[in-house]
């Protein structure tokens, strides 16, 4: 399959900068798993760790290298402030794409996805996986705004499933159903500098774990790994038909799903991630520099989460598509201010942006917010309680997008800051389903997912070891502590409680927050409001400093 490919074997050295070049030297030809011939290769050190290289790479006029250079981010999403930001530092890219999670929110929160659906036209982004959070708006509404994109959503594992067009015809007239088949594409060929490359999109397997509003896309399905790895192979053994060497995989999957992308197909060169919320810097050899399935390089790259960062990946190829350089950049968004002409057009359909008060000063957010105390989220936590007037508020620790800094907020920051226009609910929660829901995200810390809740009127310690709730206690707001019996918790006491939806709705499966039906209230308004609103009744700079509410206990 791949005859036009020179093939290597990378035993490379672990020294590697940021900045890397191969270089081969002879070996005998071997006999690759398709039964072409190929060249057994191992890289060799200059003196310079910074510099590898390949013999086929020498720049002569035969061998004159193909350069591309890749503008990308994933995961912003919905980050208008910091995709403005990108615009300006990423226009002379050769192409920008993304690894998917570009939206965010469902159908009540068009006004954002239409900010963002505005920024990935204005800068030129030429291509998107479908990643989990494009869907959580129904089917009509992604359709109707994705319609006249330029932007080309890339996906080869994922698909509408139509078992009878007639019942569908239906369903696209009556209900939110659309034919979202219409909208993907599996690849496609992009032409830059007179060289062809190939584009790839994947979507992540564990899409149907992740959706917002499962009913949405209940007649759509996901391949299994397996069947990706396939899917993809079979994309690339077209484009190679074609003759074309150059392949670009915009994934979705997450970062150890991509290393084993980058392992069991032949012919992808670059993978461009998203999903997992990897910030990959350089290039690592093992990491983020492996082999592929034939023996070829192929470099993987993220850019985080959240608008933080975004991506500039330079590569050289030679003449039969094998990588010969790579240099991989991700750059802080913080470091470029706004634009004041992007900032128009992209705030055009959010309406009024209204200051509503002054941060005096903000503790950080953690590292990983998942197993963490964060007294920005606690800060919030506290504007739901006090403004829905309960006795407890809590939130999930992946809820809020971006953070306070020192400075003027507005209403736009807030909803940055909490993007995803989930209703608001009280609802009075018994004792026991509260303390199975902090017992489930205590887990956390030795699961990974879903995270620690924060929490306002509460303070509770988990041991960090096993992930095992230690205690839990019911504080007032004179700061009186009340403990709560977690061995033998109350069926029948309950707590009135503040929440958003996603979590009052059972969402990241804290089964026992279930509470669809069971609402004392449901507010139409997310809890940047509230913050809003909170902000505004303390009539003075806000210090955001509120610790000591979650306790991680090491024995």
């Amino acid at each position: 399959m791949f005859l036009n490919r020179q093939v290597c074997d990378m035993n490379i050295n672990n020294n590697f900068s940021n900045n890397i070049r191969f270089q081969a030297v002879t070996a005998p030809m071997t006999t690759a798993q398709n039964g072409s011939q190929v060249q057994s290769e191992t890289a060799k050190p200059t003196q310079n760790n910074a510099e590898y290289f390949w013999p086929s790479a020498k720049n002569t006029d035969e061998n004159k290298p193909t350069k591309i250079n890749i503008g990308y981010i994933n995961d912003f999403h919905g980050q208008l402030t910091k995709m403005e930001r990108t615009i300006i530092p990423l226009k002379n890219a050769d192409i920008r794409v993304t690894g998917g999670d570009s939206f965010l929110g469902d159908e009540r929160n068009v006004s954002l996805n239409k900010g963002v659906a505005k920024f990935l036209d204005l800068a030129g982004y030429e291509a998107s996986p479908v990643g989990n959070h494009e869907l959580d708006m129904d089917q009509k509404t992604f359709m109707k705004l994705t319609g006249g994109l330029k932007t080309k959503f890339i996906d080869a594992n994922y698909r509408q499933v139509i078992k009878d067009p007639k019942e569908h015809e239906r369903l696209y007239k009556e209900t939110n159903k659309a034919p979202i088949n219409d909208r993907f594409i599996n690849s496609y060929v992009k032409e830059v500098n007179g060289q062809k490359y190939g584009l790839i999109g994947v979507s992540p397997v564990d899409i149907n774990d992740r959706y917002t509003h499962p009913d949405y896309y209940d007649d759509c399905q996901v391949d299994s790994m397996e069947d990706t790895i396939k899917g993809v192979q079979a994309e690339v053994d077209k484009f190679n038909k074609e003759g074309i060497n150059k392949v670009i995989l915009l994934s979705h999957l997450g970062y150890k799903l991509d290393q084993q992308m980058a392992k069991e197909t032949s012919g992808v060169d670059v993978i461009i991630g998203g999903h997992s919320h990897n910030l990959v810097k350089g290039v690592t050899p093992g990491e983020n520099l492996l082999t592929s399935k034939s023996g070829e390089p192929v470099v993987i790259t993220n850019a985080g989460k959240d608008g933080e960062y975004f991506g500039n990946l330079n590569v050289e190829f030679d003449k039969n598509g094998l990588i010969t350089s790579v240099q991989n950049n991700v750059i802080p968004t913080a470091k470029y201010g706004r634009n004041l002409i992007y900032k128009e057009i992209l705030e055009k359909d959010m309406g009024n942006i209204e200051e509503v008060g002054y941060i005096q000063s903000a503790l950080p957010q953690p590292k990983n917010r998942l197993i963490e105390e964060n007294p920005q989220a606690n800060f919030v936590a506290d504007a739901m309680k006090s403004e829905l007037g309960t006795e407890i508020a809590f939130l999930n620790s992946a809820n809020l997008r971006s953070s306070f800094e020192r400075g003027t907020f507005t209403n736009l920051d807030a909803k940055m800051l909490s993007p995803f226009n989930n209703q608001m609910v009280i609802a009075n929660v018994t004792e026991k389903d509260l303390v199975d829901a902090f017992k489930f995200t205590a887990k956390t810390l030795v699961n990974t997912r879903p995270g620690l809740f924060a929490v306002s009127g509460l303070k509770y310690s988990v041991r960090k070891s096993d992930g095992e709730l230690l205690s839990m206690s019911k504080v007032d707001d004179n700061g009186n502590e009340t403990p709560i019996d977690i061995k033998n918790p109350s069926p029948t006491k309950t707590y009135r409680v503040a929440a958003d939806s996603f979590v009052m709705r059972g969402g990241d499966k804290v089964s026992s927050l279930n509470y669809v039906g069971k609402e004392e209230k449901v507010f139409e308004f997310d809890k940047d409001k509230l913050l809003c609103d909170y902000i505004k009744h303390q009539n003075k700079p806000i210090v955001i400093n509120q610790t000591g509410r979650v306790n991680i206990v090491d024995q």
